[in-house]
Parts: C-alpha cells; structure tokens; sequence
C-alpha cells in the first residue's frame, strides 16, 4: 500500500490536513471557548480519516478515529478538570506529531505495519476509559487455515 500510485497522490494533502489540523487544536488549547477551532480541528482530522480509509490504511484509519471521538469529548465551555483536559491535550498532540512520521515511513517503507501506531491508539483509548487494544489487533489470521488436513493414512 505504502508505495502504491494512491498513496503517493494523497500524500502532501494528508501532510497539508494534518498541519492545518494541528494549528487548529494550538489555537483552541488557548481559547477553550473558541469553537470554531475545534470545529475545524475534527473536521480536518475527519477528513484525513475518510482518505486513509480509501487507501485503506487500518492503523491511520483507526487513529484518527480515535482522535476525532477524542476531540468531541473536549470541554467547549472551559469548565472541566484541569488534569483531564491536559492529558487530553497531550494525547492529541502525540497523535498530531506521529502521523506525519507515520506518513514519512509509508513512503520509505515496503511494507505497511499499522502495529506502530497501536502505542498511540492505546493512549487515547485509556484516556477515553476504553480497553486497550493487542499488539496482535492487526494482525489478520484464520484459524481454520492453521487446522491439520485429517488424512486418512494415519487411522
């Protein structure tokens, strides 16, 4: 996928969306009441959403899923727990900052391992008090696959 003509087209798009989008949650991190920002912020993620969804980028996918429930939990009227609003903040901006890298090693790489992003996913997971996800989450097997052929030789 990573090397694929559809991932190459939409790349400094996704780089552009994501820059934007980091500058809107800056300037809603400094106006809590300014919800324009925010809007613009989860529309921005949402879209990029919708593209690694189309190039069918899972771990990308997943990952600004996750931001997009992450950012709609954030208080617009300024009244919440300090403490929570700030790991909230933080766990955004991880996510802001690795994707862009996620997209530099999708260019470089042969090889698409969404795995990399499980860390980042986790932590905006336990902070919206879901489970975590496996290691193993994106790893696609079949048990039926894996089951011994029956041979009648050995009866």
């Amino acid at each position: 996928m990573a090397n694929s003509a559809s991932f190459k087209a939409v790349k400094q798009e996704l780089e552009n969306t994501l820059t934007q989008a980091q500058i809107a949650l800056e300037e809603f991190s400094t106006d809590l009441k300014n919800l324009t920002t925010i809007e613009r912020c989860i529309d921005l993620i949402s879209q990029s959403r919708g593209i690694f969804v189309l190039i069918e980028d899972k771990g990308a996918s997943l990952l600004t899923e996750e931001m997009v429930f992450l950012l709609n939990m954030l208080p617009v009227d300024g009244i919440a727990d300090e403490i929570e609003i700030k790991k909230q903040f933080e766990a955004l901006s991880q996510a802001m900052i690795i994707l862009p890298r996620y997209l530099e090693y999708l260019d470089s790489a042969p090889v698409d391992l969404p795995v990399l992003l499980i860390p980042t996913i986790n932590n905006i997971r336990k902070i919206r008090k879901l489970a975590l996800l496996k290691e193993s989450y994106f790893f696609d097997y079949h048990i039926s696959a894996l089951k011994k052929p029956k041979s009648k030789a050995f009866t």
